[in-house]
């Protein structure tokens, strides 16, 4: 209830924040206001909840889940257009760097065909796993060996030694 009713207060303040900021004493009122709103001795958003919000929202029930659902559709909508519109400038940005080749280039050397996308694709189809592979084991864990070496290393600091009686904490418990 309490995050219900805070959020509806922020949402009426940023709205008309501007014009009232300038009153009088209207930061002290919306500090005693929050304060009503969060000690619990008082429970002023429960009351102003029950009272005020509740109400509302279930006279409107329809009306403000259509609006979400309406909202949630738009935003959807238009980042799915921004993307796809991303990642069609980008294939194209791509495909036109990978066939054009620097002209001093041909001119030294017999005409050879410009990689095409299709061909820098199934290499990479062919060879891009054994890449990732590679990849992804310089960055595991060491291995077993190299655990029983930072072992002893932590023992030989002293980092898991009781100083009270000289021996490992995991040898005495």
């Amino acid at each position: 209830m309490y995050w219900a009713v805070v959020g509806a207060f922020i949402a009426i303040e940023s709205t008309i924040g501007t014009f009232v900021s300038w009153l009088p004493f209207y930061w002290e009122t919306r500090t005693l206001f929050l304060l009503y709103l969060s000690l619990p001795q008082i429970q002023g958003s429960t009351y102003i909840y029950q009272t005020y919000l509740e109400p509302f929202c279930s006279k409107n029930e329809a009306e403000l889940d259509s609006s979400i659902a309406s909202a949630q559709n738009n935003v959807l909508g238009f980042l799915q257009s921004r993307i796809s519109m991303l990642i069609d400038l980008l294939w194209t940005i791509l495909n036109q760097t990978l066939t054009k080749q620097p002209q001093a280039a041909r001119e030294g050397q017999p005409e050879q065909q410009p990689y095409s996308f299709e061909s820098v694709k199934g290499l990479w189809t062919s060879y891009g796993p054994a890449v990732m592979g590679g990849l992804s084991k310089s960055f595991t864990k060491p291995s077993s060996s190299s655990d029983a070496a930072a072992k002893q290393a932590t023992y030989a600091s002293g980092a898991g030694v009781n100083h009270d009686d000289g021996q490992a904490l995991s040898e005495s418990t």
